[in-house]
């Protein structure tokens, strides 16, 4: 028999809607509630109901039901955050077992769960590494949020892994301070003006890789001299929506290159990166250059963030960033004036946003 696919939850005007196909195919769909009247956690508990009431699928509230259930429900994530959430699934379920009942799990078998990740092999290596600090927590860290939304959704009445803490304090690897005389080697040596595009706003506005792949003709405004900074379609994010960011005289002069030489039918600035090689790609450039820094492009983003913190307030340089800060988007009331500062205008323009 062919399995169904599972109920998936969606809006539809000001009601939460449950989809499904039946065994022919057809999409069916049920209201679940006003949205007014049902918060998306409500809504999702609903979901899960009907979809083990109609498909007879393993009980959510076991832990391989539940982490089936979670990683469905979760599927509009980008594929990265996906595969980090079934990954941390699949360890807790090689140690509790996949039919092992989320209420019978205490804290302290969640302590005794995380002792044995630490003595686990990488499954990639044959050299007996373990697995590092950082991953361990990285897995913990999902694990408690698992079981927290488990007793958001009323499925258990306490999380056990609430009492986990990270034995080991965070180390934070300092990144390595680019100047802008690497940086301009480093444009030296790109193959066309998409890859100096790509090296120029990530050390020039401070766009995340993915971020600079994604800027279009359309994002820019050369008469204000900013960019528009957008989210990828259909993917969800924590960080902030759009933002707008100063574009320098030096990044000005490289996106116009790069427009003025674009094949015909490109919108995208960075139009000869390969999304899927670019990080290979990237180092290649740079060791080119003569140089060999890693990451290999945040590393710029976190050199300019250096560079604007010395000379702007820090709430519009989060502002620029995209860094989740509240006071950046709710307390300041504008970074027009610092723009100005970047851009090399004698005025700022005024903000599109």
């Amino acid at each position: 028999m062919t399995r169904r696919n599972p109920v998936r939850l969606h809006k539809n005007g000001d009601y939460w809607t449950a989809a499904w196909r039946d065994d022919h195919g057809v999409l069916r769909r049920k209201n679940l509630g006003h949205r007014a009247d049902m918060n998306r956690n409500a809504a999702l508990a609903a979901c899960q109901e009907l979809t083990a009431d109609m498909f007879g699928k393993r009980s959510p509230e076991t832990l391989g039901g539940w982490s089936e259930t979670y990683l469905e429900q979760h599927e509009h994530l980008a594929p990265s955050t996906q595969a980090r959430y079934k990954a941390a699934a699949q360890w807790a379920c090689r140690y509790f077992g996949e039919t092992a009942r989320l209420d019978a799990i205490t804290p302290a078998s969640a302590a005794k769960f995380v002792s044995w990740l630490r003595e686990q092999k990488r499954d990639n290596l044959r050299d007996g590494t373990t697995l590092a600090p950082s991953t361990v927590w990285g897995i913990v860290a999902f694990v408690q949020w698992w079981f927290g939304q488990a007793v958001t959704r009323r499925m258990i009445p306490t999380n056990p892994f609430e009492g986990v803490r990270n034995p080991q304090p965070k180390v934070r690897k300092e990144k390595p301070y680019v100047t802008h005389e690497q940086i301009e080697k480093v444009l030296e040596a790109c193959p066309d003006a998409s890859w100096r595009c790509l090296f120029g706003l990530a050390r020039l506005a401070g766009l995340r890789a993915m971020e600079a792949m994604s800027l279009e003709v359309g994002h820019v405004d050369w008469e204000a001299r900013t960019l528009t900074v957008w989210p990828r379609e259909g993917v969800e994010t924590t960080k902030q929506g759009h933002r707008v960011v100063p574009v320098s005289p030096r990044l000005y002069g490289l996106l116009r290159e790069c427009y003025e030489s674009m094949p015909e039918g490109q919108v995208a600035f960075c139009w000869n990166v390969q999304k899927s090689n670019y990080l290979r790609d990237a180092r290649k450039v740079i060791r080119l250059a003569g140089f060999d820094w890693s990451p290999p492009l945040h590393s710029l983003r976190a050199s300019l963030e250096t560079d604007w913190m010395g000379e702007f307030p820090a709430p519009a340089v989060c502002k620029w960033l995209g860094h989740d800060v509240k006071i950046a988007m709710t307390h300041y009331v504008t970074d027009e004036r610092f723009m100005a500062g970047v851009t090399g205008r004698k005025e700022a323009a005024p903000s599109p946003v």
